[in-house]
């Protein structure tokens, strides 16, 4: 659809109209290049209104070629007075240097006339100069270089005889070769030489002369082909240089605009290798002076430099302004918002065709989880009656793209979207206004709006027009709301949020009382408590419910109808929408860097329900399953079988069949959820600390698993190739062939797969082609996500939302609780506590050299992760201290002497061994096979836990030249595959410390 696009009250104004003197608000504009390898003229804003306090300081970095930078920033100064005629010669000057840049062909004439554009009429939706400054500190000093602008107004081009500085005479009798040059348009004096304007004739292109070569002419400077550079133009452009003698003249190519707002460097792998210091010579030339026509004098390089940065800083201004409207607008409307900033604003209404280096995308993902929440809440509350799938339409009804776009039209918010990549040719500005004058009558004919094809084909080149009007997809303004309410969330908080979404009209009010019915109505599964032991349950989880029956019921299938209450449905509706926030503000906190499709993708490998499938076998869930179905036992069974197998075997090269996930074992990790949020009155923090340590580990790279028939497909589509599975009956099962074809695969890669079961044939097959893809360096992009993960920077694991000031006051929680909620130090909370002394790896250096035997301690020990510990806890940590000493002092096969303390240094240590992307065993192992050590051993230090909760420690022994021995002791592990891979790390990062890497 078409919107008109807001003009910010800031740049309008009617002052270029007036025949009298005027007063123009200045702001000084601030060029700070990095590196500082480059002149800049100085120059200032002038604006009939004053800039808003977060406008008028604003900062931005323009983007030039080979990573180099230019901080831009501008500074309020004092108003400054301007006459008419000063103020007709600065709207000159303005469409001198924006018609230089942006309409250059209208400079290849011999005359240009200025102030033919009737400015009157308003054609430009912006006003405002920008005009060159002499340089001062002071804003007290700021003075308008009027002599830059009068030089460039005196130039030959603007003058029908042509004259001023050229020399009529072209015997050149009556001149002294010393003093002028021979150029195309005549003779110039050599003090008017420097700092002008000229396009050659030779190649048609634009230099700025910056100075004059006296050593070097046509005769004495010599081409590598042994010809004269007189000859070599001759032999190139066809061109005969007549003044051999006059020396050339040193000038810098006056290049293309391009948008700096985008980082080019993040794309040109050319520009990214030289983006570390951004040093780059600036390039000059030599010029025959016979060849250059002079078209602007007093336009120096510094001038034109400066130039080029103004319009691509204009345009974040404009955006920013926008942003700043929509803030006042808002905060009007809701005052809990006022904490929020207008940068923050401005990227929730900047989509990433804007290509402005942050988008609305990371933020839009943070809102749409947090809505769900918000309308899930109120949903369970107020329909008590209602089953999880009534529940599911009416959210969906609610948090739907056409709902948030309808909302939000009515609210006004496409006039302040920003959806479109800065292109030069459509910047306007005085001096330079749009020529589509847009009205009714011929609206349809500026915007070709004649049906969805025009509109697509319009939609990526939008012509503009004295309207502004651009085209907005109806997802585009959806997502824009979903942003906004993240943009919130993370400036904020809470209350913020959930006031934003009831100015827009979606429901999320709910009288409180209605928790502490919910409640009360759990009371009807308290008959269940016979069924499990509820107490054991309790300390597994490490929460003391205060409602026994919301745990019951958290844990009814509905095949178990013997009860008067309910079944974990509902619950596993609302606590779908509490796991999705909490992953979502994990992952949005901990990779502040990440790409919004990383993180979408991030999320969707987390909250699913394989993954929480595993947490619920991890912990031992599944066996207070309440549940009256053999079908489902046994699917579980199997299941959880399959699920312990891993633990001692690679998915990669599992061969078995492997059994469907159950979609039971998720759901009541989401009912648990939901359970324990109206348990604690839905106080989000509460839950956010509990369901963190039940779900760790949320990420990590060797938890990122995709099935093989999605991760083929995905690989297949990423890098364009042909994916068909052939199907074949062979005897009591079936053959499955997945055929890969495509130009990077050299034509066809093939896999076969063989099982009772189609589907598990298929599986096979996919796993088979894989392995043969990635023999040709053919991999899936969630390897990228790896990498990301093991080398990016890391932020601290917070929920988004929580408020910065007076918790109590947020909406979102419920103070009018019956009782305060406890947690318990059960057997999961101590385990982690006790894994949580010696959580980082612990190396001890030996040799049996030295005929000492006893050891010191392994490592200093680092603080507890929990804050307290009870007496029983205590016990079981001096327990495994006594533990940890009794295999230190015990005959172990290696002589444990000479210990050396190493304490792991984790600030550097994921960049220590970045090198080490893959699996740290095989590349330890892949190691000691090239320095011909022996081959490393995995020993089992310790194995500790209940039968449904083993955690397991493993230590990687490498035996080095001259008969020393290293001991590298990994964390403890819910798995033997990652045991020994936290130990392998260890390894190869002692190696790397110690310098054989």
């Amino acid at each position: 659809e078409l919107y008109e696009m807001r003009v910010p009250v800031a740049l309008q104004g009617g002052w270029n109209k007036c025949t009298k003197s005027v007063y123009l608000h200045a702001y000084i504009v601030k060029f700070n290049p990095v590196p500082p390898d480059r002149e800049y003229t100085q120059f200032a804003l002038f604006l009939e209104s004053s800039l808003p306090n977060e406008a008028e300081s604003m900062n931005v970095e323009l983007h030039l070629a080979h990573g180099r930078i230019v901080k831009t920033e501008l500074l309020p100064s004092r108003s400054i007075e301007f006459d008419p005629s000063q103020l007709r010669d600065a709207l000159n000057f303005q469409e001198i240097f924006l018609r230089i840049l942006l309409d250059r062909q209208d400079f290849r004439t011999d005359y240009v006339e200025l102030g033919t554009e009737d400015v009157n009429l308003g054609l430009s939706s912006t006003s405002y100069l920008l005009l060159p400054v002499q340089s001062c500190d002071s804003k007290q000093e700021l003075c308008i270089d009027w002599k830059i602008i009068k030089d460039c107004l005196s130039s030959p081009v603007f003058s029908h005889e042509s004259k001023g500085l050229l020399v009529a005479d072209d015997s050149g009798n009556l001149l002294e070769e010393r003093d002028f040059w021979r150029f195309d348009n005549g003779w110039v004096h050599i003090d008017n030489i420097r700092n002008t304007l000229v396009v050659t004739s030779h190649n048609d292109t634009f230099y700025c002369i910056v100075d004059i070569l006296h050593e070097i002419n046509a005769n004495s400077y010599a081409e590598t082909m042994n010809c004269s550079y007189a000859d070599y133009y001759k032999k190139k452009y066809n061109v005969t240089l007549e003044y051999r003698e006059q020396p050339f003249l040193k000038a810098k190519q006056l290049l293309g605009l391009h948008n700096l707002l985008h980082d080019r460097s993040q794309v040109s792998p050319r520009s990214q290798a030289n983006h570390g210091d951004g040093a780059k010579e600036e390039k000059f030339v030599e010029l025959p002076a016979e060849l250059c026509y002079i078209k602007l004098t007093g336009f120096s390089s510094p001038l034109a430099s400066a130039v080029s940065l103004l319009p691509s800083m204009m345009h974040r201004l404009e955006n920013l302004l926008v942003a700043i409207e929509l803030k006042e607008l808002l905060t009007a409307s809701f005052p809990e918002g006022s904490q929020i900033t207008a940068s923050r604003v401005l990227e929730a209404i900047t989509t990433e065709r804007c290509m402005e280096g942050f988008s609305l995308e990371r933020l839009e993902v943070l809102g749409d989880a947090f809505l769900k929440y918000a309308v899930s809440r109120r949903l369970f509350l107020v329909f008590d009656k209602l089953d999880e799938g009534q529940l599911t339409k009416k959210r969906s009804n609610s948090i739907k793209n056409s709902n948030l776009y309808k909302r939000a039209k009515g609210k006004g918010f496409p006039a302040f979207i920003r959806d479109e990549y800065f292109d030069l040719k459509q910047y306007f500005a005085l001096g330079r206004p749009c020529k589509n004058i847009c009205t009714p009558d011929v609206e349809k004919t500026i915007h070709y709006f004649e049906g969805d094809n025009a509109m697509a084909e319009m939609d990526s080149l939008s012509v503009k027009c004295t309207k502004r009007h651009h085209l907005l997809h109806m997802k585009t303004i959806a997502d824009v709301v979903e942003a906004l309410i993240g943009a919130y969330l993370v400036d904020s908080g809470f209350p913020a949020a959930l006031a934003f979404l009831k100015w827009m009209g979606i429901e999320i009010d709910f009288d409180a009382s209605l928790v502490g019915e919910a409640c009360l109505q759990s009371r009807n599964n308290l008959s269940l408590i016979k069924c499990i032991d509820i107490d054991e349950l309790e300390r597994l989880l490490g929460y003391n419910f205060i409602h026994k029956g919301l745990l019951l019921e958290a844990f009814a299938h509905p095949s178990f109808n013997e009860h008067n209450g309910g079944c974990y449905q509902r619950l596993e509706f609302l606590g779908d929408a509490v796991l999705d926030y909490i992953i979502t503000s994990y992952l949005y906190s901990v990779y502040p860097d990440m790409k919004p499709g990383y993180l979408t993708d991030m999320r969707s490998m987390t909250v699913n329900n394989e993954s929480f499938a595993s947490v619920a076998v991890r912990h031992g869930l599944y066996m207070y399953l309440i549940q009256k179905s053999d079908s489902l036992s046994s699917a579980v069974t199997k299941y959880v079988d399959f699920t312990k197998s891993l633990l001692t075997t690679d998915r990669d090269s599992y061969d078995a069949p492997e059994p469907k996930c159950p979609k039971v074992l998720g759901d009541i990790v989401e009912s648990f959820a939901g359970a324990l949020v109206v348990d604690t009155g839905f106080d989000l923090e509460c839950v956010w600390k509990l369901v963190l340590r039940i779900l760790e580990p949320i990420v990590t790279p060797e938890t990122l698993c995709i099935q093989p028939v999605r991760e083929l497909s995905e690989v297949c589509q990423h890098h364009n190739l042909t994916l068909d599975y052939r199907k074949v009956p062979k005897g009591n099962g079936f053959l499955v062939e997945a055929n890969v074809s495509g130009k990077k695969v050299s034509g066809f890669v093939g896999g076969t797969g063989t099982r009772t079961s189609i589907k598990d044939a298929k599986k096979v097959a996919s796993k088979d082609a894989l392995l043969k893809l990635k023999g040709f360096g053919l991999e899936h992009p969630h390897k990228i996500l790896e990498v990301f993960i093991r080398t990016c920077r890391k932020g601290s694991a917070v929920l988004v939302g929580k408020n910065k000031a007076e918790q109590a006051t947020s909406n979102i929680i419920i103070t009018e609780r019956l009782e305060e909620h406890k947690f318990l130090p059960s057997r999961a909370s101590c385990s982690r506590d006790l894994h949580g002394v010696r959580s980082t790896s612990e190396f001890i250096s030996t040799g049996t050299a030295s005929p000492q035997k006893n050891a010191s301690t392994i490592c200093e020990q680092p603080q507890l992760l929990s804050t307290s510990l009870t007496e029983n806890d205590m016990s079981s940590t001096n327990q495994n201290q006594e533990a940890d000493q009794e295999y230190t002092n015990s005959d172990h096969h290696y002589e444990i002497a000479n210990t050396t303390e190493y304490q792991w240094p984790s600030a550097s240590w994921d960049t220590d061994i970045d090198q080490f992307l893959g699996s740290a065993k095989s590349s330890l192992n892949e190691f000691c096979q090239k320095r011909s050590w022996e081959v490393p051993e995995w020993v089992c230090y310790k194995e500790e836990g209940m039968p449904h909760q083993k955690s397991f420690t493993y230590m990687a022994v490498l035996k080095l030249p001259e008969n020393i021995c290293i001991e590298c002791l990994g964390e403890p592990k819910k798995n033997k595959r990652l045991a020994m891979e936290s130990a392998s790390r260890g390894a190869l990062w002692w190696l790397n410390s110690q310098g054989y890497l």
